[in-house]
This record gives C-alpha cells, structure tokens and sequence, in this order.
C-alpha cells in the first residue's frame, strides 16, 4: 500500500530583478547561490528532511542521501 507525498529538491536561489526575469529566454543562465558539487536540500511536504547529491539511477535523475536532518531530535550537552 503506498501513500502519494509532495517532494521536491531545490537547486539553489537567486535573487533577479522583474525586468530580468521578464526578459529570460531560452539558453539563458541564471547564478544561483549553491555550489556545483555541494548538496542539495531535499523537502517532503515543504519541510526540509534530506541534505542531498544530485545523480542518476539507471535512466533517470535521482538523488543519493547525504544527511538526515532530524529536527525531532535534540541534543544534550
């Protein structure tokens, strides 16, 4: 039995100007602020849970997990 959840990866963000992003056209670059070879962060249901390398399972684009981010966990000095 399985259960339909959101997810997605974000890439990285940018900040453009409205002009810009009017003007964008196909083969266009845009900066974003992550690294080429730094994770990715990885959201279910918009709350962040995976710190993630993009890649490829067989034919398609996937993701390899780097870290899990606990946030139900709290540490104690």
């Amino acid at each position: 039995m399985g259960v339909e959840v959101d997810s997605h990866v974000e890439l990285g963000k940018s900040i453009i100007s409205v002009q810009d992003f009017l003007n964008l056209t196909v083969g266009d670059c845009i900066k974003l602020d992550t690294k080429i070879n730094g994770t990715l962060n990885f959201y279910i249901e918009n709350n962040l849970h995976y710190k993630v390398y993009p890649g490829v399972v067989g034919k398609k684009m996937g993701v390899q997990i780097a870290e899990i981010i606990d946030k139900d966990v709290e540490e104690y000095e």
